[in-house]
């Protein structure tokens, strides 16, 4: 499998994720909506790791690989990558809770998230699709 195969499977498979939250957070799950701009995110921004020949680890936030190999992005996209990068480690940050809840504070999820985070995350995960895919459409990926 070459590193375009790879980038194209994870934009799919992030599409996907972004149109799950999307979908939760219409239905008011925010929690559910969090977690799945989290994995929309992460599996992006693996994709144009690929897309310039890098292989991604195996954890999720990449967002400091990002930023290291910045030289490789085109100005348009590295002028973003600092956000991108805040924003996986923000989302990342927010996985396990957005699933699991706090055992240190005895609160579910849903106590955690609320509209606001949803829609944040949500917002984040599309920005973040949006400049990847175009990212990946200019590389012929």
């Amino acid at each position: 499998m070459t590193n375009r195969d790879m980038a194209l499977g994870h934009l799919r498979q992030a599409e996907i994720r972004l149109q799950t939250a999307c979908f939760a957070r219409e239905q008011g799950h925010w929690p559910f909506a969090v977690r799945q701009a989290q994995e929309c995110v992460g599996l992006a921004l693996k994709a144009v790791l690929n897309v310039v020949g890098l292989d991604p680890p195996k954890w999720h936030d990449v967002g400091v690989i990002l930023q290291q190999e910045r030289r490789r992005f085109p100005e348009w996209f590295a002028k973003d990558v600092d956000m991108m990068a805040y924003r996986s480690r923000k989302l990342t940050d927010d996985r396990e809770r957005s699933m699991y809840g706090s055992a240190e504070l005895s609160l579910p999820a849903h106590d955690i998230f609320g509209e606001l985070d949803a829609r944040e995350a949500v917002t984040a995960a599309d920005e973040t699709f949006a400049a990847v895919n175009r990212l990946v459409e200019a590389q012929g990926a």
